[in-house]
């Protein structure tokens, strides 16, 4: 199968003949944190954070007549503008093994479908591009680990940490702390035996019986996320007692 990519589950290809799509593989933005020291030469390292990222289609339509091609203009306008809201951008690549990988990203009309080179009548070039929100194209569904009561080293899928993490943690009343020893990251929440404790790593909330208690948690991680998975193997220990069930989405380049 061709790669392709799907916008709210529709492909692009359906109004235009898409040639090209740039970005759809690649390195994020390396945004934040390095900073000039007076007097001192050279820059002092800090921390540094991915950004978003920009996919261009394109190609050109090619209409049966002159209707059919202002028809796909239009619809093809209104499926990227979306009324100015995100949508769910699926992208599908062919692999040497492992078969074809399937991720997802959040998507919104960044620019471009505003000026068509029209060569005749009914057929001209066109591009656009759309803004990925997600620094990180991410499985399209969770994998859930089996309950941890102790230690663990599961094998994450993706090519980078992924931050798309969720904790669940349960059956205790002490401070139940998850250690990272790979990426060298924790993070604790005081437990309760009545009711869950969800953590959101990626969006920093937790609940319990939909109350939030995020002031419940502390972490040592960076300001953007509470616990990360390392690409490959991590080893994963919990402290205080009860347990936690793991899930996470891979993320990929």
């Amino acid at each position: 199968m061709a790669e392709s990519v799907l916008i709210d589950g529709t492909d692009p290809d359906t109004y235009m003949r898409v040639t090209n799509i740039r970005g759809l593989i690649g390195n994020v933005q390396s945004l934040g944190g390095d900073y000039a020291t007076p007097r001192y030469p050279g820059m002092t390292a800090g921390d540094r954070w991915a950004g978003s990222r920009v996919l261009t289609f394109e190609g050109m339509f090619v209409g049966s007549s002159r209707a059919d091609y202002m028809d796909d203009a239009r619809a093809l306008a209104a499926l990227v503008w979306n009324d100015g809201a995100t949508y769910t951008v699926t992208r599908t690549i062919e692999r040497v093994s492992g078969g074809d990988l399937t991720t997802v990203s959040t998507g919104r009309y960044l620019s471009g479908l505003d000026s068509i080179a029209q060569v005749s009548n009914d057929r001209g070039r066109v591009s656009f591009d759309i803004r990925l929100l997600d620094p990180y194209w991410y499985a399209s569904s969770d994998t859930t680990l089996s309950a941890i009561t102790t230690s663990a080293t599961p094998t994450v899928a993706g090519d980078v940490a992924t931050p798309r993490v969720t904790l669940t943690f349960s059956g205790a009343t002490a401070v139940q702390r998850l250690t990272n020893s790979t990426t060298g990251e924790w993070v604790e929440v005081l437990g309760n035996t009545s009711a869950d404790t969800v953590l959101d790593c990626l969006a920093m909330t937790a609940t319990r019986s939909a109350v939030s208690v995020a002031g419940d948690v502390a972490h040592n991680s960076s300001f953007d996320t509470w616990l990360t998975l390392a690409a490959g193997s991590n080893s994963l220990a919990l402290t205080g007692g009860g347990q936690v069930v793991v899930a996470y989405r891979g993320a990929y380049l």
